[in-house]
């Protein structure tokens, strides 16, 4: 069975990936300054068959995500991540900038992941209201940051009407 697992350490987030021994890690830390840098990545390649599909939300301000699951396996992702907006998703201004949220929760004592059956999908609606300050009126890119997952970024406009 492959595994998905994210734990979230103190100030900024860790994302450990697992399939068959392989392993990489994305981070985001605190400087100390009050500001948050820009993510170190260790790329993780798309898994042939793992699909994040995004599409408008109910509301102006949500983004649907269709989480499929292509492969011979199971999959299980950290529940907190793919509820919690700010863990799963990653939002770009116009200029490329990434566009940071409000700290997330600390990690749950027990995560025991939402398992995703081989052909099956797991749907979810994300509120877009994570971001401190709000996003101004302008055009973002929100893309899934779950490693793994391939996806194409949507394109997300914020108006004065939504804030």
């Amino acid at each position: 069975m492959r595994v998905l697992w994210f734990l979230t350490l103190g100030l900024g987030l860790a994302a450990l990936v697992v399939w068959a021994g392989a392993g990489a890690c994305t981070s985001q830390s605190n400087s100390g300054t009050g500001l948050v840098r820009e993510p170190r990545t260790t790329e993780t390649p798309p898994t042939p068959g793992l699909t994040a599909v995004l599409s408008a939300g109910s509301r102006p301000d949500r983004v649907v995500v269709e989480y499929r699951n292509q492969t011979a396996d199971e999959v299980r992702v950290s529940e907190q991540v793919l509820i919690t907006g700010c863990l799963a998703l990653e939002v770009r201004n116009a200029g490329g900038q990434v566009m940071y949220t409000v700290p997330p929760s600390p990690p749950w004592p027990r995560d025991e992941g939402v398992a995703i059956p081989a052909g099956g999908s797991y749907r979810r609606e994300y509120d877009l209201d994570m971001f401190n300050p709000p996003l101004q009126p302008g055009r973002y890119w929100v893309r899934v940051r779950i490693p793994g997952w391939s996806n194409e970024p949507l394109s997300y406009t914020v108006t004065n009407s939504e804030r």
